[in-house]
């Protein structure tokens, strides 16, 4: 219904890591993307995006394909967020149902999964990581 209401978003770093993805499938020739001036934390995101960008070139195709799946990602850390909780509360379902449901209405995770940036998958991912620790 949110993605439905506001639709996809393009954020400020959004194109360059589409364009760093295109590059590293040689879309775009090597060298295009002066990638000494981003951070080394953000290098690995056009990784996971090359695959979609190898499978179509179109960025109106690209973007709802990554968008999808950062919520798909995005609803299954919930429910490890969920397990994490129990494991915490000792199997307490009622104290993880609460938490895990004001984790899933939270405006600004909800809002960072329209995006094409890093900020869902990595908290996405840490979630899930945090769980198998």
């Amino acid at each position: 219904m949110f993605l439905y209401t506001f639709g996809f978003g393009a954020g400020g770093d959004s194109g360059s890591y589409i364009a760093m993805a295109k590059e590293l499938v040689g879309i775009v020739p090597f060298g295009a993307m002066d990638w000494l001036s981003y951070n080394i934390l953000y290098r690995g995101y056009p990784l996971l995006l090359a695959p979609i960008v190898r499978i179509t070139q179109d960025y109106n195709i690209i973007q709802p394909i990554i968008i999808w799946l950062q919520i798909f990602i995005s609803a299954i850390s919930i429910v490890f967020f969920y397990k994490i909780i129990l494991l915490i509360t000792k199997q307490n379902k009622i104290i993880a149902s609460i938490l895990s449901f004001f984790y899933l209405i939270n405006f600004e995770i909800i809002n960072w999964d329209r995006y094409v940036l890093t900020d869902c998958f990595n908290l996405s991912l840490l979630l899930i990581a945090s769980y198998f620790i």
